[in-house]
């Protein structure tokens, strides 16, 4: 067992931790549906109204601008979470991309991003019966689920799910901790170069539809196997920073994506080469000096 799979031992479970970490906008227009799928990597349809999905926004070299949680509610409407720090920048680039669609990015009410762990399956469908998007994210340790809620909502559910059932609310240190652990990408797009084939996102991906932004580079690495970097946990005793680059020996080895400071070390995820990684890392984990 490594040493975050020690600390997560000690995380109180069944627990739960908020955050305003993210805002909710909207997509309206009866071309929002092609709109979306024609910029997208995922198969965005009618077929999946009301089914909380995931969809990968890229730039034309296949590179990672965000990470968007989506619903389809009609045929004219799609309601998609993003984190408050991506806002300029993904807006801005999608909006690059309209080119005759008649389609409007309306901000929603305010939202709060709700995550719990190992809490029992009989509250789960208390919570979506009020969520807006939810998923599920499971590891051997914790399993977690994610559910995006009004703010204006949530003091009634809290009270009524949560805190009469006596579970924890544990701090967003921690609740990081859980995700990083199951790998869970949040996406920060001050972190630059990521293809969503290195990071495993290959749920989010539709190889089998037409052309979006960035389709042929993905593409083309998924049909090479071109990937060369892979998806790693990292400690590190000294501080680190999101999108620096990681050397060993003084050679560049990867770039960190994310990380959580706790009880002393750095741990998070990264994308290390895959040379690199069969000589460097050890139960898991690249350990950094």
């Amino acid at each position: 067992m490594n040493p975050i799979e020690e600390i997560l031992k000690e995380i109180p479970t069944p627990s739960f931790s908020v955050d305003k970490s993210t805002i909710m906008y909207r997509i309206e227009g009866k071309q929002s549906i092609d709109f979306l799928d024609r910029i997208s990597t995922n198969k965005i349809s009618d077929k999946t109204k009301n089914i909380s999905s995931k969809t990968i926004i890229t730039d034309n070299k296949g590179s990672i601008v965000d990470i968007l949680s989506y619903s389809i509610i009609n045929e004219s409407q799609i309601n998609f979470v993003i984190k408050k720090n991506n806002v300029k920048k993904t807006l801005n680039h999608i909006r690059d991309f309209i080119i005759l669609e008649d389609i409007d990015f309306i901000l929603d009410q305010p939202i709060i991003r709700l995550s719990t762990f190992n809490i029992d399956n009989f509250k789960i469908p208390k919570l979506q019966k009020q969520s807006l998007l939810s998923f599920k994210y499971e590891n051997d340790l914790i399993n977690s689920r994610e559910f995006f809620i009004y703010e204006n909502d949530f003091e009634k559910l809290s009270i009524n799910v949560l805190k009469d059932n006596k579970i924890q609310n544990i701090s967003n240190q921690e609740a990081n901790l859980i995700d990083l652990y199951s790998k869970k990408i949040k996406f920060d797009n001050r972190v630059s170069k990521v293809n969503p084939l290195e990071c495993g996102l290959y749920e989010y991906i539709s190889f089998d539809k037409g052309c979006y932004i960035g389709q042929e580079v993905i593409a083309r690495l998924h049909n090479y196997e071109k990937i060369s970097r892979k998806l790693t946990y990292f400690i590190s005793e000294n501080p680190v920073k999101k999108n620096e680059n990681i050397k060993i020996n003084n050679i560049s080895v990867g770039k960190i994506l994310d990380f959580e400071y706790y009880k002393e070390i750095f741990f998070g995820i990264s994308l290390i080469k895959t040379r690199a990684s069969d000589n460097f890392v050890n139960n898991g984990l690249i350990y950094l000096s």
